[in-house]
């Protein structure tokens, strides 16, 4: 049976309320792995928990009701059926971010579901903190990938496209900008920190992103990041 959870905004140690608490909506793949995930989020009033589900397609209410900044999809279905819940939740709820949670590396089917619509991953260890922060980093537009995700992305989007190696080796097809540009989100920058280092506007710094996106012929951020990463031969 599908469960409605909600944690109320707290306050802090003034008495004075809370940032809003942000909307979310938990996915997983059975009941067990769904109420763990609302567990583990029940103690921090900066998230709600708008909608517990065991059917992804429950979820199509919630676009009219007031759709989540962040979706949490729990990768226990197995890679191929992850990736299809994924795509439907991009189809539902697009303006969403996509987190699929339970991770262990190495994972098959990464590039599939940043093909998807995946926006951050999380490994199956990833504490509550972690999970909270993530949450608040996807709801606001931005992108996160683990370490000890980049080489499984990495070999996956080589193995797909043989243009991304090429793009690795032959990184001159950037400005000096892009690369560094490139080089700060395999760091995991967001937008806003990118700007504030390099002292630019962020409409400019996304400006960049979508250039390097387009030169590289990739499909999202997290390849960037993963192509990034493996230039500088770290994870």
């Amino acid at each position: 049976m599908d469960a409605d959870w909600e944690v109320a905004a707290g306050r802090n140690n003034q008495g004075d309320r809370v940032v809003p608490p942000l909307p979310v909506a938990s996915v997983a793949a059975d009941e067990h792995r769904r109420d763990a995930l609302c567990a583990l989020l029940a103690g921090h009033p900066s998230v709600v928990i708008q909608r517990a589900v065991s059917e992804v397609a429950a979820l199509r209410d919630d676009v009219a009701t007031g759709a989540p900044g962040a979706l949490l999809l729990d990768a226990g279905a197995g890679s191929d059926d992850t990736t299809f819940y994924c795509a439907q939740l991009r189809r539902f709820i697009p303006t969403a971010g996509i987190i699929i949670v339970g991770i262990v590396a190495p994972y098959d089917g990464l590039a599939d579901l940043v093909s998807a619509g995946a926006t951050a991953f999380l490994m199956r260890e990833a504490t509550a903190s972690a999970t909270v922060a993530t949450i608040h980093r996807v709801a606001s537009g931005e992108y996160f990938l683990p370490a000890e995700l980049t080489s499984s992305l990495f070999t996956q989007l080589v193995r797909e496209r043989t243009a991304l190696s090429a793009a690795l080796e032959e990184s001159v097809v950037l400005t000096s900008r892009e690369r560094e540009i490139t080089a700060l989100l395999g760091e995991g920058l967001s937008n806003k920190e990118i700007a504030a280092r390099l002292r630019i506007a962020i409409h400019t710094v996304k400006s960049h992103v979508h250039n390097i996106l387009e030169k590289l012929s990739l499909r999202s951020r997290l390849e960037v990041v993963a192509l990034a990463r493996a230039a500088r031969g770290r994870p």
